[in-house]
This record gives structure tokens, C-alpha cells and sequence, in this order.
């Protein structure tokens, strides 16, 4: 598999249980607990918890030993943005983490590392 596609796996919104390729919900590759309301189950957690994926990660092994690629991406493996204040807003029954969580902008991009020379 190359690095293309498997990034675009773990971007991944459609929902395994409803099917639904939505917003990502916690059933989703890219995983959005803060977006579910929990109808379908959400991991033991309660609706809409602010948990997810915080970054992307994939790798890919060439012919030889030094071919090694490694790409991540910091945020949501989608590049979609959190915002904790306005989660907080939406979902004031977890005022309590406001403080706590980061802000994860849109429209992260995915670098190498380490950087191609």
C-alpha cells in the first residue's frame, strides 16, 4: 500500500455500524467521539465526548533498510479543527476540560520526517 492511501484510510469517516460517511463518529477510522451522540454506543464513554484521534501516523518500508518513510499529521488525521471553546459551548456539560484541551486548527498538512534533504 502506498503513503497516499493509507493516509487516506485513517482520514476515514464512514461510519462501520450506520454506514453513514458523515462527520466521523467513534466508529469511524478517524475517530470523532466528540461528534457522537452515542445512540450506537461511543466506547463506554457518554455522548459527544470530547476524545478522538489527536494525530495521524503512517509509515512505509522501501526496497532497503535506510527506505524507511515516515508522514504524520498533528490533529485529526482528516485536518478538520477542534475547538475547545466552541465544543464547550455546544456541550456545556463538559465546561470542566475547557483549559484542558487543545485548540487542533484546520487544514493541517502532512510532513515527512525526517524532512527529505
Amino acid at each position: 500500500m502506498d503513503l497516499d492511501r493509507a493516509k487516506t484510510i485513517i482520514a476515514d469517516h464512514s461510519d462501520a455500524y450506520t454506514h453513514d460517511k458523515g462527520i466521523g463518529s467513534s466508529r469511524s477510522v478517524c475517530g470523532h467521539l466528540d461528534r457522537d451522540d452515542g445512540r450506537y454506543g461511543n466506547h463506554g464513554q457518554p455522548p459527544f465526548f470530547p476524545w478522538g484521534a489527536n494525530d495521524g501516523k503512517v509509515y512505509h518500508a522501501g526496497a532497503g533498510p535506510t527506505d524507511l518513510t515516515f508522514q504524520g499529521i498533528w490533529g485529526n488525521s482528516c485536518g478538520q479543527e477542534f475547538n475547545p471553546d466552541s465544543f464547550c459551548d455546544k456541550h456545556p456539560q463538559y465546561e470542566e476540560f475547557r483549559g484542558h484541551m487543545n485548540h487542533r486548527p484546520p487544514g493541517a498538512t502532512w510532513e515527512t520526517f525526517p524532512p527529505d534533504a
